[in-house]
């Protein structure tokens, strides 16, 4: 996990200071528990960890146990809920990285009309 740059990052985020630390902390323990976060986002943009911490309100009411390797005390459903949405801040930080110019960087406006375009030809899923 790179700590500082995510910092900065955070911090252009326009968050408050407080959110910025429980991200950090949040990542931070994940981080260490889980293993390398950065290595996560090369592995499959962190789909296998967000999964792992993936737990539900019906997982709550037939109290399905903690699916992560961290020591969580209190409500397990809100926790992890938190270490969910600081797990896809962090990855929202990485794909900064890599596409710094934004996810849809490389495509200009007549490229995304006519994928638009394709898509409504097609008249279905399916197709």
């Amino acid at each position: 996990m790179r700590d500082t740059e995510y910092r900065a990052w955070l911090e252009t985020q326009e968050l408050a200071k407080r959110s910025i630390g429980t991200k950090m902390s949040d990542a931070r323990r994940v981080d260490q528990e889980h293993g390398d976060l950065d290595a996560h986002f090369e592995e499959d943009r962190m789909v296998s960890l967000l999964d792992t911490f993936a737990y539900s309100k019906a997982d709550e009411a037939a109290g399905r146990a903690n699916p992560t390797k961290l020591n969580i005390d209190g409500n397990l459903y809100n926790n992890l809920a938190s270490y969910r949405a600081a797990l896809t801040t962090y990855r929202s930080f990485c794909e900064a990285r890599v596409h710094p110019e934004g996810r849809l960087s490389g495509l200009d406006r007549q490229a995304i009309l006519d994928a638009i375009a394709a898509c409504e030809a097609a008249g279905s899923v399916q197709a």
